[in-house]
């Protein structure tokens, strides 16, 4: 420090300013003096230099890793380095500022999966450990997302560590991550899934999976669910781009991809979106036709939702719609026999609900019995695609729903015990719909009615929620009933 700070002066004072007065030199302008500064400067640089190399490496040593990422050159930390950069949703330029609140709110994410946290060694334990917290926290939070992202920390994070390639998160592990990204209830949720879509399709970083269909599917499902069909189209021509550059059969678009554009319209808020996705299926059907393509024949799934959009028109228009598509979907599968073209349940407890919810016909209740009626004549004849389930049960109970007449509270008593006796479950919302049906009938003994159903749930394990009790409530104080009315 001395020969750094102190040295250059005290030098100039006993050695350099004598010597160039004894020979009545200007010494600033004397090429010897700055060649003695120049060589100054480089020790005390080089000094500064080895000082930051320490500071440095003392950091590696005495604080965690990803304290350490943010001050290391990729060529000094090149796994963690792309790990924090490349692999962390939440820590990309694109993603939206968080405020304190919110990083505080995902620290306790963190504390609260850490809790429960157990030893994982092996890629099977991290699969388990995704596969549990998609079947546990499914569509019910906004944090499966950031649950999903601390898996997948945590396995990433053994990887570096233990340097085994097992542990290396590949693309089935990537894919359950967009999964439950789409699948949370974040309003960012799309963001966050395209963000690592667009991490996986850059080639420069070998670290990390390479996309395939699903993946590209799992991020058109994150757009639909927040009913956005213009981001599911930019994601459907990335996938077309890359289908016309490589060739390769695996990314062309097939009906499971047209499924998500159809979802995201039949979703959205916008006013022709009945029209939007009736023109998808169409289009379709249309390329099917023509060229035999069977990748993209449309499939229950493509019919339910288009009829699902009509459905929620809520006229006779939009009912006759639904019930052409229906008739178009029946004639398909006539012509092909193939299975996916088959109507199920799932066509047929969007029928019921068509009907149920339009407001411009008066036998709702006539027309989504003949249809569950129909269902339980094809299952017992041993077609199980039809098989009624307790949505299919909830969707005619809804039908009965705002019909006066007293009548109809007896003929959900009668379509509870069908359902009973068909062996088809029940649960809270089809014990829901019943309860309401009942109650806005003015049959004369509907709380009684009522009350009794709830004991029903009760003894079934089902668990009355709030407003079930609404709808028993509400029976109760439109009865007619005279004897211990407060009870």
């Amino acid at each position: 420090d001395f020969l750094v700070f102190d040295g250059s002066q005290q030098l100039r004072k006993t050695i350099i300013k004598p010597f160039f007065t004894t020979n009545q030199v200007d010494p600033w302008k004397s090429r010897y003096f700055c060649y003695f500064y120049f060589f100054t400067l480089c020790i005390y640089i080089s000094l500064a230099l080895m000082k930051l190399f320490v500071a440095v490496v003392l950091l590696g040593v005495f604080l965690p890793s990803y304290k350490v990422e943010a001050f290391l050159a990729p060529p000094l930390c090149t796994r963690k380095s792309a790990y924090a950069t490349l692999c962390r949703s939440q820590t990309l330029e694109t993603s939206p500022q968080s405020s304190n609140d919110e990083v505080q709110e995902e620290n306790l994410i963190v504390l609260e999966v850490d809790e429960d946290h157990e030893e994982l060694r092996t890629y099977e334990d991290f699969h388990r450990k995704f596969t549990k917290l998609m079947e546990e926290r499914s569509y019910e939070n906004e944090n499966l997302g950031k649950e999903a992202q601390s898996v997948f920390d945590e396995m990433f994070e053994a990887y570096i560590s233990s340097e085994d390639s097992s542990l290396c998160p590949n693309i089935t592990i990537y894919n359950i991550l967009l999964d439950a990204h789409a699948r949370s209830q974040s309003p960012e949720g799309g963001i966050e899934a395209e963000q690592i879509l667009d991490r996986m399709e850059d080639i420069t970083n070998e670290m990390i999976a390479r996309p395939n269909k699903l993946s590209y599917i799992n991020v058109m499902n994150a757009w639909a669910i927040r009913k956005d069909p213009s981001k599911v189209q930019e994601i459907i021509d990335r996938l077309q781009k890359r289908f016309e550059e490589n060739a390769d059969t695996d990314f062309e678009p097939d009906t499971d991809v047209y499924n998500k554009l159809i979802k995201a319209w039949m979703k959205s808020d916008f006013l022709d979106k009945s029209e939007q996705a009736e023109k998808i299926l169409k289009n379709m059907i249309q390329k099917y036709e023509e060229g035999n393509n069977i990748l993209l024949m449309p499939s229950q799934e493509s019919f339910a939702q288009v009829i699902n959009c009509y459905g929620k028109l809520k006229t006779k228009k939009g009912l006759e719609k639904v019930l052409e598509n229906f008739k178009t979907m029946k004639k398909l599968y006539k012509s092909s026999r193939s299975p996916t073209l088959r109507p199920n349940t799932l066509v047929y407890n969007e029928l019921i609900l068509a009907a149920a919810k339009n407001k411009e016909i008066t036998d709702r209740a006539e027309r989504g019995e003949t249809f569950l009626y129909e269902m339980l004549e094809a299952a017992n004849g041993g077609n199980d695609a039809l098989q009624p389930n307790a949505a299919t049960f909830e969707n005619v109970f809804k039908a009965h729903k705002r019909n006066p007449d007293s009548g109809h509270a007896y003929k959900v008593e009668k379509l509870i015990e069908l359902q009973r006796n068909s062996g088809v479950p029940a649960n809270v919302d089809s014990y829901r719909a019943a309860l309401e049906a009942i109650g806005w009938t003015w049959a004369p003994d509907k709380a009684s009615m009522c009350w009794n159903l709830i004991q029903t749930m009760k003894d079934e394990n089902i668990q009355p929620d709030v407003k079930s009790y609404n709808a028993v409530l509400n029976a109760c104080a439109y009865s007619s009933e005279r004897e211990n009315p407060t009870e």
